[in-house]
């Protein structure tokens, strides 16, 4: 892994993934994603793997072991990683410190001060004869991460707009590309809003993703919710207990309602 990598706790170790999706597969019934585009009603305990960005090692390492597997995952592509072989999010923690904030759109088109020594720091994109590879597989989808790999919020219409398409037009270029598309950086509220859930959806993606850690119940929002698994848990059991414990609690102060006024003396 790049440094970036591990400053940001982006690279999981093999071994660590393999036991992750193992226990996935053994735990859950691991759906194809193209299920999501669609309206087929779900297997009460479904999961779908999914991947963000244009990491080379989301190929080279995770979709081979997938395949390996006979499981299959999405891969939410930022087509401008894979055409300037820069990563936004990296490039702001190159010239800024890893806990610099995430980059906005009036940061787009910003290029490496050393560019020598930022790939180096980077590390590897994917490329487009890596997604080609990958697009013969009949098990690896793509979806879309947009194009440039900044927050949504900040960003006008306009700018949203093109992110959108210019990623959507390069995803129907490819067998496997689906109309659906997870949020950089993933949170709502604070990294995108509803408007920009409307635009998606108008612009015609079928479901999105956040990156808010929920389990998904009932009948599916279009907004689909997602965990990530920690880089170094190969047993994610602790994690999805948590999340149940979480959900629990809250909807049991939800149910308790607000506390009753105090009486006036």
């Amino acid at each position: 892994p790049s440094p970036f990598q591990v400053a940001a706790d982006l690279a999981t170790p093999t071994q660590v993934f393999r036991q992750q999706v193992e226990w996935i597969a053994r735990t859950f019934d691991v759906i194809d994603p193209s299920i999501l585009a669609g309206s087929e009603s779900l297997p009460s305990h479904a999961a779908a793997i999914t991947f963000d960005d244009a990491w080379l090692g989301t190929f080279t390492n995770g979709f081979a072991i997938l395949d390996e597997l006979g499981l299959p995952a999405i891969s939410f592509l930022n087509y401008c990683d894979i055409d300037n072989g820069v990563d936004a999010a990296a490039l702001a923690a190159f010239e800024h410190g890893i806990d610099s904030e995430f980059p906005s759109m009036k940061n787009r088109n910003d290029r490496p001060s050393d560019p020598d020594a930022f790939r180096v720091f980077q590390g590897d994109l994917a490329t487009d004869s890596t997604i080609q590879y990958w697009n013969k597989h009949h098990r690896c989808s793509f979806g879309s991460h947009l194009y440039w790999h900044v927050l949504s919020t900040g960003a006008t219409p306009a700018e949203f707009e093109e992110s959108y398409l210019r990623n959507k037009y390069r995803l129907a270029e490819l067998e496997n590309g689906l109309d659906l598309m997870s949020f950089p950086f993933g949170q709502p509220g604070e990294h995108f809003d509803d408007s920009h859930v409307a635009a998606a959806q108008r612009l015609g993606a079928k479901r999105v993703f956040s990156a808010r850690s929920r389990v998904n119940r009932g009948t599916l929002n279009f907004v689909i919710d997602r965990t990530s698994l920690s880089t170094q848990d190969s047993s994610p059991g602790t994690t999805l207990q948590y999340l149940h414990h979480r959900e629990l609690r809250e909807r049991l102060i939800r149910s308790s309602g607000p506390p009753n006024p105090e009486t006036p003396h």
